[in-house]
């Protein structure tokens, strides 16, 4: 059994910058053959030109890219590691809504599960949230 965790990403550049970001300030990198985090997600990167039904459902349109991590959950080797992968992606997806300063959405497809986050410009009241959560319109916890 595996759990697959999305980030879709609204990102006006090309696959190549983003995979540059992703390599370089996250230490992500999609070509290599092992594993990301102790050796347990597998990463993929996917835009909307490559693939829409991935972006068919309504929630899904306004995204340019998807960066999805799938962990087997057989693995006993890592224990309770494997419960780590959605926290993972959901801090991902809120650094990367700070990082690119645009709008990102957590997503685990299986169970239902998704929160969307955006960047916002910081204020002289508010200088270290940048990063709110679309729904509750507040810094995510």
């Amino acid at each position: 059994m595996s759990v697959t965790v999305d980030v879709f990403i609204k990102f006006n550049g090309s696959k190549s910058e983003l995979t540059k970001i992703l390599a370089n300030d996250f230490l992500i990198t999609l070509a290599k053959k092992e594993c990301w985090f102790l050796g347990f997600i597998e990463f993929g990167l996917t835009s909307r030109a490559e693939d829409r039904q991935y972006f068919s459902l309504s929630r899904n349109r306004p995204y340019d890219y998807v960066l999805w991590g799938t962990s087997y959950l057989w693995s006993s080797h890592f224990g309770n590691a494997v419960y780590a992968h959605p926290v993972i992606f959901d801090s991902l997806a809120q650094v990367l809504a700070a990082k690119l300063k645009t709008r990102t959405m957590y997503s685990v497809p299986d169970w239902g599960d998704h929160r969307r986050y955006r960047y916002i410009r910081p204020m002289k009241r508010n200088k270290l949230s940048c990063v709110v959560d679309e729904k509750t319109r507040k810094p995510p916890k």
